[in-house]
């Protein structure tokens, strides 16, 4: 068994120190970590070149790929070491002295029968990360018995994921650049495996506040983003059916009438947002790299 953890991180040097710490007083030793360093301009690549335990491995971007391009190279990295299972995370995930000891329990339980294992995500007050919430299969308890919830998908805040899988459905599409990236991934790994939630697995993610991606009260700043939210989301549910991407079209229609109606500002600007995401959602082909043995 060899477990190879993977990390993303930009400019939270202070953070990451505290995610790395975590993982390397893991009860069940870790083999290695990736660390990919997305182009930071803080001090990070300095604290990584520091690092004396030969466990991490740092990789450095000149440019920032965005989450869902760091994951998709910090995964092929780790793929190198021939591991059984890669771990997942970003860089503010602050995972439990027994969250990795536990996923290993569940794996074993399922005798490596499974695709994904995902960890309980609390917040700072130890209450339910809202960013984080997986969604449950339809046919959630066939592994209650040991304490499992089957799941549809999960997000990459301790997301476990099996080797064998990784080699059947490739790696995070890094076109998506920032959100849904995850929710692809694991939802494409789940179509061909059964995925599990271990609520003894727990990790606290160390966000600013707890709450959802919303256009409507988010910070001006980060109005820009949901381009990326927009357009992702119609790619997939584009992929899932008809019936899906009418209703994800009846949610944009929706989201519309809320710029315009409910109390909030830069309304122009969110609706041109949207618009365009949705638009490029239409076209939007992005490529699935995949495990090959000569790259890897």
């Amino acid at each position: 068994m060899k477990n190879i953890a993977v990390i993303v991180t930009f400019n939270k040097k202070t953070m990451l120190v505290e995610c790395l710490n975590a993982l390397l007083s893991q009860t069940v030793k870790l083999d290695g970590i990736v660390v990919f360093d997305n182009g930071s301009n803080d001090d990070t690549k300095t604290y990584l070149q520091s690092i004396e335990d030969s466990r991490v491995h740092p990789i450095f971007s000149t440019v920032n790929l965005g989450g869902a391009g760091g994951f998709n190279r910090a995964i092929k990295a780790a793929m190198e070491y021939d591991p059984t299972a890669v771990w997942i995370m970003d860089d503010d995930s602050i995972v439990k002295p027994n969250a990795l000891e536990e996923l290993v329990s569940a794996k074993e339980q399922l005798k490596d029968k499974y695709g994904f294992l995902s960890s309980n995500v609390l917040w700072t007050d130890g209450n339910p990360c809202l960013m984080n919430i997986p969604e449950v299969d339809k046919v959630w308890n066939s592994q209650m018995t040991n304490g499992l919830v089957k799941l549809k998908h999960a997000s990459f805040v301790s997301m476990y994921v099996n080797a064998q899988a990784i080699k059947k459905v490739g790696y995070p599409i890094s076109e998506f650049f920032i959100w849904g990236d995850d929710i692809e991934y694991s939802e494409r790994i789940s179509q061909h495996y059964a995925s599990y939630f271990v609520p003894k697995s727990t990790v606290i993610h160390k966000m600013k506040d707890n709450v959802e991606v919303n256009i409507l009260t988010d910070d001006p700043n980060r109005i820009s983003r949901y381009y990326y939210d927009v357009r992702n989301k119609f790619y997939r549910f584009r992929k899932k059916g008809m019936k899906y991407l009418v209703k994800y079209i009846l949610r944009i229609i929706l989201l519309n009438f809320k710029v315009i109606f409910v109390n909030n500002q830069h309304k122009l600007r969110k609706l041109g947002i949207i618009t365009e995401g949705f638009f490029a959602g239409v076209i939007f082909n992005p490529k699935i790299d995949k495990f090959s043995n000569k790259n890897n």
